[in-house]
């Protein structure tokens, strides 16, 4: 996913190369843990509790130092053995099956990659809190609300670049006071219970993004300019109606450092731009010399002035 070769490109000089955030199963959400797939492409496992993801970013560590570089050698230790045992088989079996075999190699060659930057940072304690660690349990709403402010307090304290974040759904429309499942919400009239409760979703997500804004916009990066300037923040979903996933509304925000002009409502060829034009034209943006991504066949004109 286009996060994860962001974070490729991004992550280098911080703890995190990306945060993949979560929520559970709502039905409908199709394969995958998150947003996320590795560059092995296979699915990226999600974090779907503040509580969790505070502890995570800010949290006091459990163990010591020793204890910790113990826990890492070991599980090198495994990992070694793994790909031993792993790679004595691969003149035993057919083509399908070493192809496999490969897919997995990568999928170890990536945990390797994230046990080694856990060691690179062990000495380095992490930032200290903005804020009391959340509660278990919370309202839809409140966990948007908190999931967004540790977020903007991780752009802040520059532990991530990157961060892709599937949110829950449902229980905004059962705030509202609606019972109805996610998936109804694309199978419906207007003039439905479904219809009312996704549009009653909708205003309150919209609600919540715009206070993430407002957060990212209080931050002032070492260049002056506010996070919100220097991000770009993209906000929509895979599904239009039915089971349709063509001509999908796409919020693009932040400024990308410069360049990415707002306020602007861009109509793009229907059927004919694949929405990894968008995905491409991000990456160019923030300097990953990419030359395509999945089926981008370009760049989307207009979008990007620099």
């Amino acid at each position: 996913s286009v996060d994860q070769l962001a974070a490729h490109h991004l992550g280098a000089e911080t703890r995190f190369p990306s945060l993949e955030l979560s929520c559970p199963d709502e039905g409908g959400f199709g394969p995958g843990l998150s947003l996320s797939w590795s560059l092995a492409g296979g699915p990226v496992a999600g974090e779907t509790s503040p509580a969790s993801l505070f502890d995570r970013l800010f949290g006091a560590e459990e163990v010591s130092l020793e204890q910790r570089k113990f826990m890492l050698s070991r599980e090198h230790s495994v990992l070694d053995a793994v790909m031993s045992d792993a790679k004595s088989m691969h003149n035993q079996i057919s083509k399908q099956d070493r192809e496999k075999i490969d897919e997995y190699f990568q999928s170890v060659r990536d945990i390797e990659t994230r046990l080694s930057r856990s060691e690179d940072w062990l000495d380095v304690p992490k930032p200290e809190a903005p804020f009391e660690r959340p509660g278990q349990k919370m309202k839809t709403s409140e966990e948007l609300t908190v999931m967004y402010d540790l977020m903007a307090a991780a752009i802040e304290a520059d532990l991530t670049r990157v961060i892709a974040y599937r949110q829950p759904s449902v229980g905004l429309m059962a705030e509202a006071g609606f019972n109805v499942g996610g998936h109804n919400t694309t199978h419906c009239g207007k003039d439905s219970e479904a219809y009312r409760a996704s549009m009653a979703r909708n205003r309150k997500e919209a609600e919540l993004l715009a206070y993430f804004f407002d957060k990212l916009k209080a931050i002032k990066d070492p260049n002056g300019e506010s996070a919100f300037h220097n991000s770009m923040i993209v906000f929509g979903g895979g599904i239009r109606h039915g089971h349709g996933l063509r001509n999908t509304p796409t919020l693009l925000a932040g400024h990308g450092g410069g360049g990415l002009a707002q306020g602007k409502h861009y109509v793009y060829e229907a059927d004919q731009t694949p929405l990894a034009n968008l995905w491409l034209s991000m990456l160019r943006q923030v300097g990953v010399d990419a030359p395509r991504f999945a089926d981008s066949d370009g760049t989307l004109p207009g979008l990007f002035s620099v």
